[in-house]
């Protein structure tokens, strides 16, 4: 087999990562897809998003997530 020399530079390397992880979604699709090709039996994902109870514009409580303590 013919070998061809190349080379990739390091910002190359960079611009594909961010295009495999452009968001959180694509980050843990792309977790689970490489559980499935390592033939893995299980994938379990857990999620710890913590809440805080605040007062809508009507008054009523309610819960919203608090993403600076959600985990993965």
């Amino acid at each position: 087999m013919t070998k061809i020399a190349f080379k990739v530079s390091a910002r190359a390397g960079k611009l594909l990562g961010r295009e495999n992880f452009s968001n959180p979604e694509g980050a843990i699709i792309e977790l689970v897809k490489n559980s499935y090709d390592a033939d893995a039996k299980n994938c379990l994902v857990l999620f710890d998003i913590p809440t805080k109870k605040v007062k809508d514009d009507d008054g009523k409580e309610i819960e919203i997530p608090v993403r600076e303590k959600s985990i993965l």
